[in-house]
């Protein structure tokens, strides 16, 4: 199983970020790798509730919350079916106060891919593509709530260069230790 923790500070209230992260509906709204996504359950913030997803490519992969926490912020959300070759993901994210203005998301994920050892091999190699996803994820969250905009299609967040992803403030995470 591969690993991963992103952690970021963005510049919105702990409220905003939750709203957003907790919106099944409206996942397509702070990812630039969906096309749509759609809440199958009568509401999206409770234990079981699901999402589907769908990518701009063409994929499809169907999510639910299996630990919900409103007052800590914090859920735990697993992939029950997609199209890809996945065999087991999970990530929990977490939105802790920093102050008025700013709050740190967490995102902890973890994922097993299919094709036995050559699928390990390619979940350490996909580790990057994973952690840029998440970064991608939360700047997405912050465009959202200063804009108000859904993120387009195949944004690449709010940095301007690789070496701007490298501060430590903007980011901690394990996206390179195999």
């Amino acid at each position: 199983m591969v690993h991963l923790v992103v952690e970021r500070v963005l510049e919105v209230s702990v409220e905003d970020a939750w709203s957003q992260l907790v919106d099944l509906a409206g996942g397509h709204r702070i990812s630039s790798s969906l096309s749509a996504s759609t809440q199958l359950s009568a509401t999206s913030e409770d234990t079981g509730c699901e999402q589907e997803c769908i990518f701009h490519y063409g994929a499809r992969a169907t999510k639910r919350i299996s630990e919900f926490d409103s007052e800590k912020r914090a859920m735990k959300v697993e992939l029950v079916q997609t199209s890809l070759p996945v065999k087991k993901a999970e990530i929990e994210f977490a939105v802790k106060k920093v102050d008025d203005e700013r709050c740190k998301v967490v995102g902890d994920a973890s994922y097993v891919l299919d094709y036995g050892p050559f699928g390990s091999l390619l979940g350490l190699l996909a580790k990057p593509k994973v952690n840029r996803t998440l970064n991608n994820l939360f700047d997405g969250v912050e465009c959202r709530v200063d804009t108000g905009n859904d993120v387009p299609q195949n944004w690449n967040g709010r940095r301007t260069s690789v070496l701007g992803s490298l501060s430590p403030e903007y980011i901690h995470n394990e996206a390179f230790d195999v």
